[in-house]
């Protein structure tokens, strides 16, 4: 098995669905399906062998879910971390996780930089870096099936949030993940004409299991928002296109004080709280 069959599944049956939208910006299934080939394929051709490690340390983002989704088709782990790290966190979790490769943005390229060789971080893939994602995605094909893995092989690592001493790395295999996933599906009574808001980082496990893989899974469209903003919360809600909302206890008190809430929320049919 191997959990980004649930992507190539969501591709095959509602290939022109959304499956990301943001800013503006919409990637459908077909799409963001045939750009997670290419960053497979191009990773294989950089000599990424399954069971290695490869690192993401970015804002969520199409990309973002692209790249995730490409490393597991090419039976490597996504290492998930934080984008808002401080530099010695990031030395921590780099010389911890030994990643290969590493997906980021431009304002982390100086500090990976400084990690590379020593921690075994071979190349960075951002612009300015060793090269960036289209050079990656141009060394690929747009055609390609996940190589089939273990239940029990790891997919994903995601650290906890060291709030009590430092931070652990949790490995997610791809029975785990796929478990959950339907889990949430099921007990959310998800469909293809789901639209979820996530606006908490992928790096997290609410943001990368319930609400990324959950929605990937069962066909919907993942709304992103780089980060928790009132206002943009409402005029997505007041559009009429979202369905369903996933905040923290804090986010739904700011929400409740509202006099007019009722009146904000659209088609939403489903909330969730964690924390």
């Amino acid at each position: 098995m191997n959990i980004a069959n649930n992507l190539e599944a969501s591709a095959f049956f509602f290939p022109n669905n959304p499956a990301v939208r943001q800013a503006g910006s919409e990637t459908t299934y077909a799409q963001l399906n045939e750009r997670a080939n290419r960053i497979a394929t191009g990773l294989i051709k950089m000599g990424v062998h399954p069971g290695e490690h490869v690192g993401l340390c970015a804002l969520n983002s199409a990309d973002w879910i692209a790249f995730y989704f490409g490393v597991i088709k090419a039976g490597a782990v996504a290492v998930t971390l934080s984008g808002s790290l401080t530099a010695n966190e990031l030395s921590i979790l780099v010389n911890h996780s030994k990643p290969r490769l590493m997906f980021t943005s431009e304002a982390k390229l100086a500090e990976l930089e400084q990690l590379k060789d020593a921690s075994g971080l071979g190349k960075i893939i951002c612009p300015g870096g060793d090269l960036d994602l289209d050079q990656l995605m141009n060394m690929g094909s747009g055609s390609f099936k996940a190589l089939d893995r273990e239940r029990r092989e790891k997919a994903a690592i995601l650290y906890t949030g060291g709030t009590t001493g430092m931070p652990k790395g949790v490995m997610l295999t791809h029975e785990g993940i796929h478990f959950s996933a339907h889990s949430v599906a099921h007990s959310e009574r998800s469909t293809e004409s789901d639209v979820a808001l996530c606006f908490l980082p992928f790096n997290h496990v609410f943001g990368q299991m319930h609400i990324m893989n959950a929605t990937i899974l069962s066909s919907g469209c993942l709304e992103l928002l780089p980060s928790f903003d009132m206002d943009r919360v409402l005029e997505i809600m007041q559009s009429g296109r979202l369905t369903k909302f996933f905040a923290v206890p804090t986010v739904y008190m700011r929400l409740l004080t509202l006099g007019d809430l009722e009146k904000r929320l659209g088609r939403l049919r489903y909330c969730f709280s964690a924390a």
